[in-house]
């Protein structure tokens, strides 16, 4: 019937249907390219509502949480996750209530590490690997010089700093580290009246798992006035002896010789010595690992002008 119809239709409404049937094919491509426009446009509305929703979830995690996950973190020695957790909360509240806190903890985590750097430094040195040593301990001064481990490196450095009192030490089965030297007050040596001595004081460990069953120990110590050089004193210690126990694998004994010579403590000599007064002195440290044995140099150096009562 509708083909009986077009085909009874003249030309001009055949003309007009074409016309109305382009207009609705152009509206039907509109409307297409719209909703592409609009499908575009959804997209960049879900992208930006998955950042609102991030920062939201961002915001959402309070200074306080923060602070309690990196204390957590710090309870448990999971130092890396402890740190980023505070330096993000310092990042991102620099000037809140738990920004001391933060940065407290984040110096508690230097001195962790600093601590197990120094103790991994040891052992090297006390395995005789010394240029590891020397690396670790430098790593701390570098590092974390703001912690309490950062002075034990520096004199770790500086007992490695003695080459010549290592190798000799090694090859007799040990090592010394620690080493100090002061002046110092002893009562009671002369009848009651206090003697103002030089002292060097150390310890001894042994290399590698061997003990240490004889070790005899000799300061010689100079002092220098005016140009020439004068032998002041020197004192031994049997640090241990034939009848000692051996010093064992991982123990360290304390070593301390001083001159069998020194200044009689009369009040000003005392006042003189702590204003830094004492004269300019040497020490010569000598060992043997028998008792028939040759004494062998360790090391030389120059006496603190510290005084101590």
């Amino acid at each position: 019937m509708l083909v009986g119809a077009l085909i009874a239709c003249d030309g001009g409404t055949v003309e007009r249907l074409e016309t109305r049937v382009a207009d609705l094919e152009g509206t039907v491509e509109r409307l297409e390219s719209r909703n592409r426009v609009l499908d575009a446009d959804n997209a960049a509305l879900e992208a930006t509502g998955a950042r609102l929703r991030a920062r939201i979830d961002e915001l959402m995690t309070t200074e306080s949480q923060m602070l309690a996950t990196g204390t957590e973190a710090l309870a448990s020695d999971e130092l890396d996750a402890a740190e980023e957790a505070f330096q993000t909360l310092l990042a991102r509240y620099p000037n809140g209530d738990a920004a001391p806190d933060a940065r407290s903890a984040l110096a508690t985590i230097d001195a962790r590490r600093a601590e197990s750097l120094v103790g991994e430094a040891a052992w090297y040195a006390q395995d005789g690997q010394f240029e590891n040593a020397r690396a670790v301990y430098q790593q701390v001064v570098d590092g974390y010089p703001d912690t309490p481990s950062s002075a034990l490196a520096r004199t770790g450095l500086a007992d490695l700093d003695q080459p010549a009192l290592q190798q000799a030490a090694v090859q007799a089965g040990f090592v010394i580290e620690g080493v100090e030297t002061f002046w110092r007050s002893n009562r009671d040596t002369l009848g009651g009246r206090s003697l103002i001595q030089p002292e060097v004081r150390f310890y001894v460990r042994p290399v590698g798992d061997a003990p240490i069953d004889y070790l005899t120990l000799r300061a010689v110590f100079y002092t220098s006035e005016d140009g020439s050089v004068e032998e002041f004193g020197d004192g031994d210690e049997y640090l241990v002896g034939s009848g000692d126990t051996p010093i064992q694998a991982g123990v360290r004994k304390q070593a301390r010789i001083r001159s069998g010579v020194g200044y009689v403590d009369n009040g000003f000599t005392g006042l003189k010595l702590l204003d830094g007064g004492a004269p300019d002195t040497r020490v010569d440290l000598y060992f043997r690992t028998s008792f028939g044995s040759d004494w062998v140099k360790l090391l030389s150096l120059d006496v603190s002008k510290e005084f101590q009562l």
